[in-house]
């Protein structure tokens, strides 16, 4: 027959005991610890964007400028207030593509409006020619006594 009896002070099922293993100690080295900065960076204030209106304003009156130069004195009025006002938007930093539109179209509007202004000079001086010879020969002939009478 065969012995089914387990030995005594064993479990059935149990596994043997091992024996207990156990980390060496080691002793801890003092490290130095590092030494953090805590001072922060200092930040400049970022400056004001620039305001683009002055070279807005002075592309509007450009514009203006060259769609009116045939009336002349406003025309004329327009293209140097937009040139000064292309000035103050250089001054005040601005670099857009308003203002330096501004400077061309008012630049353009101030030379067609003096060509329209000499070529309107020129016209009235040749009409008043034109009408003192005519008046002249007409009233050698008595015509002009005629009219106005």
């Amino acid at each position: 027959m065969e012995n089914n009896q387990q030995p005594q002070g064993q479990q059935p099922y149990a596994q043997p005991e091992q024996p207990v293993y156990a980390q060496p100690q080691y002793e801890q080295q003092a490290q130095p610890q590092p030494q953090y900065d805590y001072t922060y960076a200092q930040y400049e204030p970022q400056p004001a964007p620039v305001s683009k209106k002055n070279g807005i304003i002075s592309m509007i009156l450009g514009i203006a400028s060259l769609v009116g130069f045939e009336s002349g004195i406003l025309s004329l009025v327009c293209a140097i207030i937009g040139l000064v006002m292309s000035k103050k938007a250089a001054a005040a930093g601005d670099t857009s593509g308003f203002a330096k539109a501004g400077k061309i179209t008012s630049t353009v509007g101030l030379i067609l409006s003096i060509v329209a202004i000499a070529a309107i000079v020129i016209a009235v001086i040749v009409w008043i020619i034109v009408l003192l010879t005519a008046g002249g020969a007409a009233y050698s002939q008595g015509v002009f006594d005629e009219i106005f009478r």
